[in-house]
This record gives C-alpha cells, structure tokens and sequence, in this order.
C-alpha cells in the first residue's frame, strides 16, 4: 500500500481481504493503530486517528501475537486497570498506549 511517511495522494477501498495499519517507533517497534476490513476505505488526507478497534475474540488476538488466550486475556485486564484500553462500547485503544508502545 504505503508505507509511514509517504505522501497518501488516494483514498483507498478494500473490495476483499483485510489491511493491518501500523506505525513504526524509531527504535523499531511496531503498533498496530488499525485493522481494516472489506468495504472499508483508507489513506487521503490527515485527519485524527480512530482507536476503535473491530471485534476480535481474544483467541484470534493469541493467534496474531503467537501466545495463548489466556495470557492475551491476562494483558487485556491489566491494560484495562491502567487505563490503556476501555471496554465500554466494544474495544477502544487510547492514546496513552499508543505513546507507551512508541516510547523506548
């Protein structure tokens, strides 16, 4: 597609399959800003980010990182208690994360 600090010059549609966006920390670890699926459209113009994340079971979340339910169960909790994440109207990602996960 484009990678993170490319000029975006297209607004983009995906008719099948899904798009991972990332950002990359200078030290470089990556976080995952948005899981995109068919229908949807990205790229264009700044605008402020969404951290609504689409439903996802933590079963496939622990298969996405390589780890078990449980442990991705156990980190959820622990990121809710902090303050991280909020669960209230489906999975939020809030700033604070997003800044920690950057930060080395």
């Amino acid at each position: 597609m484009f990678a993170q600090g490319d000029a975006c010059t297209h607004v983009l549609y995906i008719q099948k399959g899904s798009v991972k966006l990332s950002v990359l920390s200078k030290a470089g670890r990556e976080a995952v800003v948005a899981m995109l699926g068919q229908g949807e459209f990205f790229g264009g113009k700044h605008d402020k980010p969404v951290r609504a994340v689409p439903p996802v079971s933590q079963e496939t979340l622990a298969e996405m990182v390589g780890t078990t339910r449980s442990r991705v169960n156990f980190f959820m909790k622990k990121f809710q208690r902090l303050g991280f994440i909020d669960y209230a109207n489906g999975l939020k990602v809030n700033n604070s994360l997003l800044t920690v996960v950057l930060h080395d």
